[in-house]
C-alpha cells in the first residue's frame, strides 16, 4: 500500500463493500505506519479479518501469486501494477500486447491521476478566499503532496474578480502552513514559489 492517507479507505471498502478479509502489505516507505494501522484495526486483527505485513517487491510478488489470495488490489506506480500484471521478464511487453496477464483472479488499481479542483464563480468575499485557499493548499500538500487523490490542477473562472482572489490567496496559505516538525520546507517552499509563479489558464 502506497497510500498512508487512503491506505485506510481502501481496507475499510474490502471488508465492508466486497466481504473480503484482507492482507495488507505496507510500502516499505510507509512502513512505520503499521503499528498505527494494526492499533486502528485492532478488533479486525484479532478476529484474523485483517493482516498487515512489510516488505518489498519480492514479497508483494509472492502474496500475489499465491493460491489462498483471491483478488488483488494496488495503490502505487503503474511500474508496480505492470509488474505484477504482466511480469518483468523479456515476454512481458508481448503479453501485454496479447493481452494475457500473469494472474488469473481479480486485479484493481489505484495508480494517481491528475485530479483537478474546480473553483467556481462568486460572489466571494475576502474570508471565502481564505477559507477556500486554505482547503486547495491542504488538498495540495497534505502528506506532502503524496497522495494519489492530491488536487493537481487549479481551474479557475474567466471572472477576473474571483481568480486573482483565490490564487493570491492560495500563495498566502501555502506561505503560512504550520503542519508541525515533520512539514518538508522545501516542499513548502516548492508550493509557495508554485502559487506565486502561477497564470491561470481559465475556463
Amino acid at each position: 500500500m502506497a497510500g498512508a492517507v487512503i491506505a485506510a479507505l481502501d481496507i475499510l471498502h474490502k471488508l465492508f463493500a466486497e466481504g473480503q478479509v484482507v492482507i495488507a502489505k505496507m510500502n516499505p516507505v510507509n512502513a512505520y505506519l503499521r503499528p498505527h494501522f494494526e492499533h486502528i484495526f485492532a478488533e479486525f486483527v484479532e478476529r484474523s479479518w485483517v493482516r498487515f505485513v512489510d516488505g518489498g517487491a519480492a514479497e508483494g510478488g509472492y502474496l500475489a501469486g499465491h493460491e489462498d489470495v483471491d483478488a488483488i488490489h494496488v495503490t502505487g506506480s503503474d511500474r508496480t501494477h505492470d509488474a505484477i500484471v504482466w511480469g518483468t521478464d523479456e515476454d512481458a511487453e508481448q503479453r501485454r500486447r496479447d493481452d494475457r496477464p500473469l494472474l488469473d483472479k481479480p486485479f484493481s488499481s489505484e495508480l494517481g491521476g491528475v485530479s483537478p479542483c474546480i473553483v467556481v464563480p462568486g460572489p466571494w468575499s475576502d474570508a471565502d478566499f481564505r477559507f477556500q485557499a486554505e482547503n486547495i493548499v491542504t488538498s495540495k500538500m497534505n502528506n506532502s503532496g503524496h497522495n494519489c487523490i492530491a488536487s493537481q490542477i487549479l481551474v479557475l473562472p474567466r471572472r477576473r474578480s474571483t481568480s486573482p482572489g483565490i490564487t493570491s490567496s492560495s500563495s498566502w496559505a501555502a506561505r503560512n502552513r504550520n503542519d508541525g516538525p515533520t512539514a518538508s520546507t522545501s516542499t513548502t517552499s516548492s508550493a509557495s514559489k508554485a502559487t506565486d509563479d502561477y497564470e491561470p489558464d481559465v475556463m
